[in-house]
């Protein structure tokens, strides 16, 4: 294949898994860009777990981290303060084009659980089997990427 054949191809393929243009992200874009909030949330948390099982607030004299612990390691049920939330079930609604901001606004339903018993029974209460959320998405890099709104 000539180079410029081959670039072409690699740039359509791209643009089509992408959802470049005007297109609307696919609900399967939507889960990721979501899921991927999710895997900041748990890093931050697991940080934040290795932090309080060091005890970095003593060492710190931070008592804003402190309480932090107090409710992360309470909310795990252990010394070990371990946290993490879980998206279990996702679906697109509708999108929107944004008129004051780059991306489309999106409506979906969504599932999530915890490892932790007392987030989870909160989970539970909040969305039961499923809750209603919005956001922003955009393209950025080629990904989708998820925000609120503000």
């Amino acid at each position: 294949m000539a180079p410029a054949a081959l670039a072409a191809s690699a740039v359509a393929a791209m643009l089509a898994g992408c959802g470049a243009g005007n297109a609307e992200p696919s609900e399967r874009q939507m889960r990721e860009a979501v899921e991927a909030r999710f895997k900041d949330v748990n890093a931050n948390l697991t940080a934040l777990a290795e932090s309080c099982r060091n005890r970095d607030f003593v060492r710190n004299d931070n008592p804003l981290q402190a309480m932090q612990c107090l409710q992360l390691c309470g909310a795990a049920g252990s010394e070990q303060c371990e946290v993490s939330f879980e998206l279990t079930n996702f679906r697109k609604v509708a999108c929107q084009k944004s008129a004051e901001q780059a991306g489309y606004v999106c409506d979906f339903e969504f599932g999530a659980s915890s490892s932790s018993p007392v987030t989870q029974m909160a989970l539970d209460a909040f969305v039961g089997r499923g809750g209603a959320g919005q956001g922003r998405f955009l393209l950025d890099d080629g990904r989708w990427t998820y925000r609120q709104l503000n």
